[in-house]
């Protein structure tokens, strides 16, 4: 019965989600154009062991090298050395603020890092990225001293290359989301509080 009576309401009521989400796209859209534009550049690292390692050889390099992975991301989100990069690299922002734009990761089985910074320019947010990567090539090789690491900045961040840190086509799927959960809500409170017709004017099912 219950089945049977909503789809009844949502048949008659169709309109309200549409509407729902009509209005969700436009408020959307509204706080998109308006408000500032946010870009994504990304640079990485690759690190090694120069020379290889004296008691293993290429295997050993690269056991040791994809097992220090992690801890080099990690070095990356540490307070410490982001604010050693905005001091460094003059960021008019503080570490906080600089961690709260930067994302780490690596693929899986790689001795890559990729460092994806926002900003409200392309040449800004490709920038950070490179300061950061610039700065963890210096870092890690004094941090694994006397274990000879090489660190290079394998792809620099290139404003041309910067992209949206929010597409479009994403925004507008969101808040048609939102809109149609609205729209729904909207539904249920009718049903619950006005009733319909097949009902017969009844407000509870």
């Amino acid at each position: 019965m219950l089945t049977a009576d909503l789809g009844g309401l949502l048949r008659r009521s169709w309109w309200i989600i549409v509407a729902s989400m009509c209005g969700a796209v436009l408020v959307g859209g509204s706080f998109a154009y308006f408000s500032d534009p946010e870009y994504t550049a990304t640079a990485s690292i690759v690190t090694s062991a120069d020379g290889g390692l004296r008691d293993g050889g290429g295997m050993r390099e690269a056991q040791l090298m994809d097992s220090r992975i992690a801890e080099y991301a990690a070095i990356a989100e540490a307070s410490t050395f982001l604010d050693r990069v905005v001091t460094s690299h003059g960021l008019t922002m503080s570490g906080p603020e600089l961690g709260r734009v930067l994302t780490v990761s690596s693929p899986k089985s790689t001795s890559l890092i990729l460092l994806s910074t926002t900003g409200s320019t392309r040449e800004l947010a490709s920038y950070r990225a490179n300061a950061v990567a610039n700065e963890l090539a210096r870092v890690i090789p004094v941090r694994e001293d006397p274990i000879p690491v090489r660190v290079t900045v394998a792809g620099r961040a290139m404003p041309e290359y910067a992209t949206p840190a929010k597409s479009g086509l994403l925004v507008t799927v969101q808040w048609l989301v939102v809109g149609m959960t609205f729209g729904f809500c909207l539904v249920m409170l009718r049903c619950r509080w006005i009733g319909h017709d097949e009902s017969g004017g009844d407000s509870s099912w």
